[in-house]
């Protein structure tokens, strides 16, 4: 089986390297390495340019955000099944050579995406403790208190699912990746491999772990609700399913409202609140008192207690 692997690049020249080797070292040959440098600044593109290897294809672009980086790498690549990672990430070295056996154990499984379980920062610590077996599931039965089974570095898409979906929504900064998955699982299964097979290590100048403008914030975070409530009306399948991902999206509303709350965004908390349905509202009432608490306190006194709790 052969695989595209796409690498995303930014300004990135310390990791740069250990990403590249990761792929070049696994125990599955047959593969692409797509590097799409998003407009790197720094000495990237050179450390890219220093090996020597024809399954390396480096492709240059203007800066134009990561998810512009990762369609352009899809609609370059080869393969029937790409898989993505990032910059500053890297593979475990059976990371392709698991999936293959997997896709290969599922051949009419209708499946839109694969994602592995990974590991944060070092082999002690891995992301999903839960018991969650490799097997084949529905995305949403798996993503649970806004979290995700796998990352932008353990997944490996169908490229024609992938393209169906419209690939990864562009000019949007936070939650582009969950819009994503939420879409292939939408058209088709999610399948999980139980065993970590990546390493995200959490760099601190990461888009996750920068500062928050929350007007920014909530114009990245609303794309969630529009995009995925209209995608379900176009995919109807009036099943269990479609309930369950609707859920899934009132409960993603209900903290990204409680975090605008907590922020002093009234007004955008509000806002954002109209896609919480009252079964979601009443079942996760501690969050929901939590937002209305914030949203009710004068505004000097939120920001003391936001200290006070920070």
């Amino acid at each position: 089986m052969f695989f595209s692997v796409v690498i995303p690049l930014y300004n990135k020249q310390d990791y740069i390297r250990r990403a590249i080797e990761s792929v070049l070292f696994q125990t599955h040959p047959c593969f692409e390495l797509i590097v799409v440098d998003d407009g790197s600044t720094d000495q990237s593109a050179d450390i890219v340019n220093s090996f020597i290897d024809n399954r390396i294809i480096l492709i240059q672009q203007e800066n134009s955000g990561v998810s512009k980086a990762r369609n352009k790498g899809v609609a370059e690549a080869k393969a029937d099944w790409v898989s993505f990672l990032d910059a500053d990430d890297e593979y475990e070295s059976d990371f392709l050579k698991e999936a293959e056996t997997f896709i290969n154990e599922h051949p009419d499984s209708n499946i839109s995406f694969l994602g592995a379980n990974y590991y944060i920062r070092s082999r002690e610590r891995i992301a999903n403790t839960l018991d969650i077996t490799t097997g084949i599931y529905d995305y949403s039965k798996l993503f649970k208190d806004q979290k995700s089974p796998n990352n932008s570095s353990s997944t490996i898409v169908n490229r024609d699912a992938f393209l169906s979906a419209g690939g990864f929504p562009e000019g949007v900064k936070y939650f582009e990746d969950w819009i994503t998955w939420f879409k292939l699982g939408i058209i088709g299964r999610f399948g999980y491999i139980s065993r970590p097979l990546a390493m995200y290590n959490f760099i601190e100048s990461s888009v996750s772990r920068a500062p928050r403008d929350m007007k920014e914030f909530y114009n990245n975070a609303v794309s969630l609700p529009l995009t995925l409530n209209e995608y379900l009306r176009s995919h109807q399948s009036h099943s269990a399913y479609d309930s369950l991902i609707k859920k899934r999206i009132a409960s993603f509303s209900l903290s990204i409202a409680e975090i605008l709350a907590i922020g002093g965004e009234k007004g955008l908390s509000i806002r954002m609140m109209r896609f919480v349905s009252p079964l979601v509202f009443a079942a996760e009432l501690r969050k929901s008192f939590r937002t209305l608490f914030f949203l009710l306190l004068p505004l000097s006194i939120r920001r003391l207690s936001h200290l006070i709790r920070h």
